[in-house]
């Protein structure tokens, strides 16, 4: 991201200058500036001037602190190389960083603040090859496979867990097992109260006066019973709420388990499948030859829980490639 840019001259001279008017000595500073533009496949730097609205970002290819709180820097932004003199804390090689004017005594300068930087203790130089070997990237690979080996392991047990969990079918709201109980009620009471053998001999051989009596007499039984069984049923509420809620809790306790399984398996297939990509960015890095010192040891010690970290650090490391290698 750059905006407005304009530039006071190229080559590092402007940076020496700079340098020089800090009141520190630029020493070897021309070499090293040319050998981290030519590590980074350029043929040039240039010095932009500050500007109220100018902002850009890039990556740290050279900083050397040249007093308090002040340092020269090269940072590579998306087409070129900016050499310049800011303040503030002296950020790491390869470091993301954003770089924006800031008013200093009046004046205008630069500060660069960092976006990320580097983690597991890895740093990276750029210009010719010294002691730099691949091994750190050997490391982070093993690493890689081990915790691609403790993903499949946590989906096996996924699977046994899911298959222990009991299934439960699905739960009537409250109101429609009342309403199916008095349903059940109120056919029970009707079948019970029915008229007896008995009464329905005298209803064939009664009159009008008689027959009514009967009939009467049946509806009088069987209201008595609705009645009777439904007090019983309205007594038992509570009880049969207090079991639908339990059935219920068991049931969303159930759902609630099996969501959290399926969303752990989600979420160790995404694992995996990010494993797979960071991989190929630590095969890119390593065959850009991207110079990188680390402490084995504690690479040696990398699980599951540096995942994030490692594919952080990888996926900087692979947007500090020179565009022109990772297009091959």
């Amino acid at each position: 991201m750059t905006t407005h840019a304009r530039f006071v001259g190229s080559g590092v001279q402007p940076l020496v200058d700079a340098v020089k008017a800090a009141g520190a000595e630029p020493g070897d500073l021309r070499a090293v500036v040319w050998q981290a533009t030519w590590a980074r496949g350029f043929e040039d730097v240039i010095a932009p001037a500050p500007a109220a609205r100018l902002k850009a970002d890039g990556f740290v290819v050279f900083a050397r602190p040249i007093g308090p709180e002040k340092y020269a820097t090269v940072i590579e932004t998306t087409h070129a190389l900016w050499a310049l003199v800011a303040r503030g804390v002296l950020p790491t090689l390869g470091s993301r960083v954003r770089i924006v004017p800031a008013f200093i005594d009046h004046e205008i300068g630069w500060e660069v603040g960092v976006i990320e930087s580097l983690g597991l203790g890895l740093t990276v130089r750029f210009g010719p090859k010294l002691t730099e070997t691949s091994a750190w990237a050997d490391r982070l690979s093993d690493a890689l496979a081990r915790i691609a080996g403790a993903e499949v392991e946590r989906r096996k047990q996924i699977v046994v867990e899911r298959r222990s969990i009991v299934a439960v079918e699905p739960i009537k709201p409250l109101r429609e097992e009342l309403d199916a109980l008095h349903e059940a009620l109120r056919l029970r009471v009707d079948a019970e109260t029915a008229g007896t053998p008995e009464e329905r001999a005298a209803y064939e051989k009664g009159n009008e006066k008689q027959r009514q009596a009967i009939v009467h007499e049946c509806k009088a039984r069987r209201i008595r019973r609705y009645n009777e069984e439904v007090a019983r049923l309205r007594a038992r509420i509570p009880e049969l709420t207090a079991a639908h809620e339990k059935r219920m809790a068991a049931t969303n306790a159930s759902r609630s388990s099996v969501a959290e399984l399926e969303d752990a398996a989600s979420r160790s297939r995404s694992v995996t499948e990010r494993v797979t990509t960071v991989e190929h960015q630590l095969a890119a890095v390593r065959a850009a030859a991207v110079l990188v010192s680390a402490n084995l040891e504690s690479l040696d010690e990398l699980g599951p829980a540096d995942f994030e970290e490692i594919s952080r650090t990888v996926e900087l490391l692979y947007d500090l490639i020179p565009h022109h290698a990772q297009k091959r």
